[in-house]
């Protein structure tokens, strides 16, 4: 019970205080770029552009999470972000939805906020109020399923092609290795960075077989 309120609270000063602090350059950049986000009603996407705009988002953010979060287990002697920021995430060696975003705060600003947010930004005056929004929960949503622990075969992130699934991350935090990216599997097969996994796979099916 300790661990989790410490978890708690870790989790709850990343997302407002941290948050807020990564947030003042980014606002800053976007009001003098684009002077405010369109809300108007009048604008709001259609499912096809909204689709469009979603899958740009999601695509910049698993390359970059998986980017940092790959960078994040260096353990080099003169570069060692595993210890110095990364650590602290895998205390939950079996993941809870809690978890998900208790990390160090440089961890939390590198490889969760940034890449959660450059999406947005990448689309600049083209991304809606109503996007936005719709990007905020269905992030939040995955990260909280991908972390925790149950593998539910209704949820819709099982629909999408090549995606990474509950077992996927559980065996990154299990195994302390691979496994780096949050939506897809793209970017670990193109690395070379879940190899492990797949051969443990490959191993459970041959044993059933």
């Amino acid at each position: 019970m300790e661990r989790l309120w410490s978890a708690f609270k870790q989790v709850a000063f990343n997302n407002t205080v941290v948050g807020m602090v990564a947030h003042i350059p980014l606002l800053w950049y976007y009001d003098i770029q684009y002077p405010m986000m369109d809300i108007s009603y009048e604008n709001i996407p259609g499912p096809l552009t909204l689709g469009k705009q979603l899958f740009i988002i999601i695509m910049w953010d698993d390359f970059l999470l998986g980017s940092t979060h790959r960078m994040m287990h260096c353990r080099s002697k003169y570069f060692p972000m595993y210890q110095w920021f990364h650590k602290q995430h895998h205390e939950f060696s079996q993941p809870i939805s809690l978890c998900a975003t208790y990390c160090h705060p440089v961890e939390f600003a590198v490889s969760d906020y940034v890449p959660f947010m450059f999406g947005p930004f990448f689309l600049g005056g083209k991304c809606h109020f109503t996007t936005f929004c719709i990007w905020m929960f269905v992030r939040f949503w995955e990260t909280a399923d991908a972390h925790s622990g149950y593998e539910f075969p209704w949820t819709v992130f099982r629909i999408l092609p090549f995606t990474g699934d509950c077992k996927y991350h559980f065996f990154h935090h299990y195994k302390n290795r691979g496994n780096y990216c949050s939506w897809f599997k793209i970017w670990d097969t193109l690395w070379n960075t879940n190899i492990d996994y797949v051969i443990s796979e490959e191993e459970k099916a041959d044993k059933k077989a």
